[in-house]
């Protein structure tokens, strides 16, 4: 029994992993408030490109294993990520409509609101708030967006013609 091209996971598989070889890879103090939002421009990505396979269940999946990987509290990126999801999957039919600067505004808005729905558990778990500097990973995010993007496509388009 072969696997249609249709339906290969590979790149999915692919670049999660290499988001997640991304958020955990160690930087220098100055640059970790300079790290993007990974996972988050993954999810972003696939549930624009592919709604009826990557969902809010799969982000909140990748979440459960961000909150492995990262220590934190249990459920907090799996709620962040599934919320990425789930915000991404109400405008995508809109969205893959505007073109990619357009469209890094909106990746930087849902980003943002992540970050917010982030800083509330912190602040709901009693853990002390960062300063301003905090704000910086949606943004730097919104930024890569136009680059990201033709990346991911053309690493789902090379997997769809094997």
């Amino acid at each position: 029994m072969t696997q249609r091209r249709e339906h290969n996971a590979w790149p999915m598989v692919i670049s999660v992993a290499l988001a997640f070889i991304l958020t955990i890879l160690p930087l220098p103090e100055w640059a970790r408030v300079y790290r993007p939002e990974w996972l988050g421009l993954v999810i972003i990505f696939w549930c624009l490109t592919t709604p009826t396979r990557f969902g809010v269940f799969t982000a909140w999946s990748i979440g459960l294993l961000e909150d492995v990987l990262r220590g934190a509290i249990f459920g907090q990126y799996a709620l962040v990520l599934a919320f990425v999801a789930l915000l991404t999957l109400s405008v995508y039919r809109r969205m893959r409509l505007f073109p990619l600067l357009q469209q890094s505004l909106i990746v930087g808005g849902v980003l943002f609101l992540a970050n917010a729905l982030n800083l509330w558990i912190h602040s709901a778990a009693d853990n002390p708030t960062g300063p301003w500097s905090y704000w910086w990973p949606p943004l730097i995010s919104l930024l890569l967006w136009p680059w990201i993007y033709p990346l991911l496509r053309g690493l789902q388009a090379r997997y769809q013609r094997i």
